[in-house]
């Protein structure tokens, strides 16, 4: 885990190369994301937003350039360092959101049992659907299932 102070760039990738088979899908891309922000990925389908978004969180494996994720190489073991909310919500729809979100604080291995109800909590007042926690995920709006998937992404405070 990098400190509390890591002073580097949040994200760091230098001319990062990616092809599925003969399709190039990321070409010598370099970009850098300072700590502290939020950025978000736009384009076009077929763009390479969630390459990139796999490479960035470890899920897959960099064949050119370089990636850093606060100072370290993406890897299984370093996906608790990024908060990363897919694009469609990845939430257990016979859950309701204290439960969905409990089992990720849960997944994250959040702190003692009083700490990670605190926490999650905290997260699901943080995005607004305190009222709402224990509706089923399936009685959600569109956005609240984003608010909810939000909280799951946040519950353990990356960094």
């Amino acid at each position: 885990m990098p400190e509390k102070n890591f002073s580097g760039p949040a994200v760091a990738v230098d001319n990062l190369s990616f092809n599925y088979g003969r399709q190039k899908v990321l070409d010598e891309l370099s970009l850098e994301v300072p700590t502290g922000i939020s950025f978000g990925l736009l384009g076009p389908n077929g763009a390479g937003k969630t390459t990139l978004i796999r490479l960035l969180v470890g899920l897959l494996k960099a064949r050119a350039g370089t990636i850093l994720t606060l100072g370290k190489k993406p890897s299984p073991r370093t996906a608790h360092l990024t908060g990363y909310m897919p694009q469609l919500p990845s939430l257990y729809a016979e859950l309701s959101v204290i439960q969905n979100v409990n089992f990720f604080a849960r997944i994250y291995r959040l702190m003692d049992r009083k700490q990670r109800t605190q926490r999650v909590e905290e997260v699901i007042k943080l995005v607004d659907l305190w009222e709402d926690r224990n509706k089923s995920v399936t009685n959600l709006s569109g956005g609240m299932r984003q608010r909810a998937s939000l909280a799951c992404a946040i519950v353990h405070n990356p960094p």
